[in-house]
């Protein structure tokens, strides 16, 4: 997956738990919301899979170019041989008395063979370094699109993940995403209600590789905007709350 679109997956999965965990109870809410996910997930794997079969077929098209460059090269180097071979006969022939004339002529005709057999070189090595490239980035472009586990997430609350409401919400939440594929690990750690043990757990979960880690708790602010620059390629969410610090890696949610 790549950054762009674990990016996108990501901040999808913020706002799907945003809207999952507003205490909604219409299950057929929660089922569309669900298929909603799946469906940008899948639609952004298959365009992952577009992009990676283009850069394929650029790849085989610059290479294409290079071995036609590599062609014209060989070509335009035995021409310049030709010519070579036809000022050396002439002269041979002649015993050293061949015609001024005739000796200008065959020596242009070399300059030009040779000149054109130059430039096919160069042709034929820009072509190669193209191709190359290209190769590069079809390779990338497959790796990008090469299935990876999905996201793991993990959550912080004060109170009992099954308090049957507030800490709950979001728990039920992340489990409906796992269930959905979008999250292949839901970690929890539930009744957190002091601050320094929910820091403690949050920093770990960042070290520890988590893709989101949720702070689910208004007197939790303060800890993110200590960790979070610590780790930018973690998605960090906070709720309830609007204010992110104006760090690019936090969201904030309110239920």
């Amino acid at each position: 997956m790549t950054k762009r679109l674990r990016s996108l997956v990501v901040v999808f999965a913020v706002f799907g738990l945003i809207a999952a965990s507003c205490g909604d109870d219409d299950e057929g809410a929660t089922d569309a919301d669900t298929a909603a996910a799946q469906a940008e997930a899948e639609a952004a794997a298959a365009a992952a899979e577009a992009e990676a079969a283009e850069a394929e077929a650029a790849a085989a098209a610059a290479q294409a170019e290079a071995e036609a460059a590599t062609a014209r090269a060989d070509e335009a180097a035995a021409a310049a041989a030709e010519a070579q071979a036809a000022l050396d006969a002439a002269m041979s022939e002649a015993e050293g008395t061949v015609d001024p004339e005739v000796v200008a002529e065959l020596e242009a005709a070399l300059e030009a063979a040779e000149a054109e057999a130059a430039a096919a070189e160069e042709e034929a090595a820009a072509a190669a370094a193209a191709a190359a490239e290209a190769e590069e980035a079809a390779a990338a472009a497959a790796a990008a699109a090469a299935a990876e586990p999905p996201l793991r997430a993990a959550v912080v609350t004060p109170s009992a993940e099954n308090d049957l409401a507030f800490s709950q919400s979001i728990v039920d939440a992340l489990h409906r995403m796992e269930d959905a594929g979008l999250l292949s690990e839901v970690a929890i750690t539930p009744g957190t209600f002091i601050v320094e043990d929910a820091g403690v757990a949050l920093r770990n979960y960042a070290e520890e590789g988590y893709d989101l880690v949720i702070a689910h708790g208004s007197q939790y602010g303060g800890l993110l905007e200590a960790i979070a620059p610590d780790f930018p390629g973690t998605a960090f969410a906070w709720g309830t709350s609007v204010e992110t610090f104006g760090q690019p890696n936090i969201s904030a949610y309110t239920t």
